[in-house]
């Protein structure tokens, strides 16, 4: 399907049927190589030989020689940083909701749509550029090796998928904590046991905020009723509903964005609610007559589109979709707020200046440091474990920030020699 070019990354579409990855080869984009493989055990060979120049998999659920999640989970054990997206000929909601769980981007049913496709290939390509950064980022700090960030790659989003699920996102310090060196490598489990002194719960300051704009009433009580045991949930029967409630809610993490409306559509709401709402991720909620609409949406700054009609699985999953997509956005801002992956490291009387300057900046702005950004410039800090705040208190005295940082965190002093 197309000779090898090893200066081209690559879509691997594994298919058993030649005619049908044949058909969907001829969708896709042509700055991309695409391979075909007929089977799940080649598809795995090719990936590891490859290392890295695979970007993307178009995977159907139904391959003879494996299910499709056990494939699903043995190409992210190979190759963490790939985004998966399976398609399948039946809308099974619950295998959708699998598949994603196991680490998938996305979930398609047949028959496929062109633009659809590339839209959704254009948002992975997005996620797996973050994943990318973040391990250079991690390598050029000489924080982990590339194998080793791998390995903590799969328990971010195994943690990412589970907090989702309970309607919570991952935070930057716990970010920082799976990340940070000297840590021996442990199993999800243990890892989940060491971090956090209780089972993982959400209290209803951690819960994320998701709005439903949409100008159906059935629609929004019966999405608010799916939602509220898991998220704070705001609706707006309008676009001028939901740009007043944007404005009194700056905390707004998704939002649910219904195309036709009487007053707006969502292709002219989506950009003045991304100016209002610049961190949160928009979910486009479409009917199946819409969806090349919904994909002009994505590339508009929506971050994934839902069909109606769907299943309660799948609405979580795609608001959990979102989250993820703004997790890691948001890691990433930090990261380039406080240093950039190309600065050497600086000295300690540098460092700590930079800390002071960086949160006499945020006070002014009244946006709270995170301990996230104080661990990208103290990493010493992260070895602390899981501390019971996100955020440093806006009244600290400047002159004596790194003195409260040491009292509060009490990170582990240095071995003597």
């Amino acid at each position: 399907m197309g000779s090898r070019k090893s200066d081209r990354k690559s879509i691997l579409i594994v298919d058993s049927s030649v005619e049908r990855a044949g058909s969907l080869s001829s969708m896709l984009p042509g700055k991309y190589e695409i391979v075909g493989l007929i089977n799940g055990r080649d598809a795995l060979s090719f990936i590891k030989k490859e290392k890295g120049n695979v970007e993307i998999v178009l995977m159907n659920m139904r391959v003879d020689d494996m299910p499709g999640l056990r494939l699903i989970r043995q190409i992210l054990d190979a190759a963490p940083l790939l985004e998966i997206i399976v398609y399948t000929q039946q809308d099974n909601t619950d295998e959708a909701v699998a598949a994603m769980e196991e680490g998938a981007f996305y979930y398609l049913h047949e028959p496929l749509n062109e633009k659809e496709v590339n839209a959704l290939i254009e948002l992975a390509a997005d996620e797996a550029s973050r994943l990318k950064k973040i391990r250079a980022y991690c390598e050029k700090r000489a924080i982990l090796s590339s194998r080793n960030f791998s390995r903590r790659l799969r328990i971010i989003r195994h943690l990412m998928a589970k907090m989702s699920i309970e309607g919570r996102m991952l935070k930057s310090h716990e970010m920082h904590y799976i990340l940070h060196p000297r840590k021996e490598d442990i199993t999800y489990e243990e890892f989940i046991s060491r971090l956090h002194r209780t089972p993982l719960r959400q209290s209803e300051e951690d819960k994320a905020t998701v709005m439903i704009v949409d100008d159906d009433r059935t629609f929004r009580k019966g999405t608010r009723l799916a939602l509220m045991d898991y998220y704070r949930v705001l609706d707006a029967s309008s676009g001028t509903a939901a740009l007043k409630l944007a404005g009194e809610n700056r905390d707004i993490d998704v939002i649910l964005l219904d195309i036709v409306m009487p007053d707006y559509s969502g292709i002219d709401l989506l950009p003045m609610l991304r100016e209002r709402l610049p961190g949160a991720e928009v979910v486009v909620v479409t009917a199946h007559n819409v969806t090349g609409i919904a994909v002009e949406a994505l590339h508009k700054g929506a971050c994934i589109f839902l069909t109606k009609p769907f299943l309660e699985n799948r609405l979580l999953k795609s608001v959990a979709a979102a989250l993820r997509t703004k997790v890691l956005k948001k890691y990433l801002n930090e990261l380039g707020e406080v240093i950039t992956c190309e600065r050497p490291v600086h000295p300690f009387e540098l460092r700590l200046n930079l800390l002071v300057d960086f949160y006499k900046s945020s006070v002014r702005k009244k946006t709270p440091v995170t301990l996230g950004q104080v661990y990208t410039i103290f990493p010493t800090f992260a070895e602390c474990g899981h501390p019971e705040e996100e955020e440093l208190p806006m009244d600290i005295d400047p002159g004596h920030l790194l003195d409260w940082l040491v009292c509060n965190l009490s990170p582990p002093k240095p071995a003597t020699r």
